[in-house]
């Protein structure tokens, strides 16, 4: 199974408790000009999405919701490009104007002891309310951080990505929606 297969397994479960369950490997949908969100119509499409990065420009997001990234600077498969075009969805959809450009509020950087050097970056809003989280991954491709040595498409390497998952859940319940 694959880090996008296990991001979309761990969004089932959780999405009853949490606002923001994402993202490991993956594509945004298909948007441009024409407001279309549909699904990548062909894998042919899918994969040049995947080494191309976001098309520009792309619908706004219904609302703000908090958002975690996790992408091997390394990826060959799903280029760095798709992480910062997910950063900048959800930065822009946090903003009145819909602009992207919100500044990070705080930089950390890290090592695993034996593994791979990361940089968490972190955006939040004027309240100080979280709105982004990404962590990326140095010289790790196209695989699961801190997966098990054993496993398909992990990296144990890199930071443990399900346990910040969870910590990110936790530091953001869900909200009702709206009626």
């Amino acid at each position: 199974m694959g880090g996008a297969e296990k991001s979309r397994i761990t969004e089932k479960i959780v999405i009853e408790k949490v606002t923001a369950p994402r993202l490991t490997p993956n594509v945004r949908a298909k948007a441009g000009n024409t407001g279309d969100t549909t699904p990548y119509p062909s894998a042919a499409t899918a994969f040049a999405a995947m080494k191309q990065g976001p098309s520009r420009p792309t619908r706004l997001l219904a609302r703000s919701v908090p958002l975690i990234v996790f992408h091997g600077d390394r990826d060959a498969t799903v280029v760095p490009a798709n992480a910062a075009g997910l950063i900048d969805d959800a930065l822009a959809a946090a903003r009145p104007d819909g602009r992207p450009r919100t500044p990070p509020t705080a930089v950390t950087t890290g090592q695993v002891p034996g593994g791979h050097a990361y940089t968490r970056t972190r955006y939040q809003d004027p309240a100080g309310a979280a709105l982004a989280e990404l962590w990326t991954v140095h010289q790790s491709g196209h695989a699961w951080s801190g997966g098990v040595p054993h496993g398909s498409y992990t990296d144990p390497r890199g930071p443990d990505a399900s346990a910040e998952l969870i910590r990110f859940f936790d530091e953001h319940p869900a909200v009702p929606p709206m009626p």
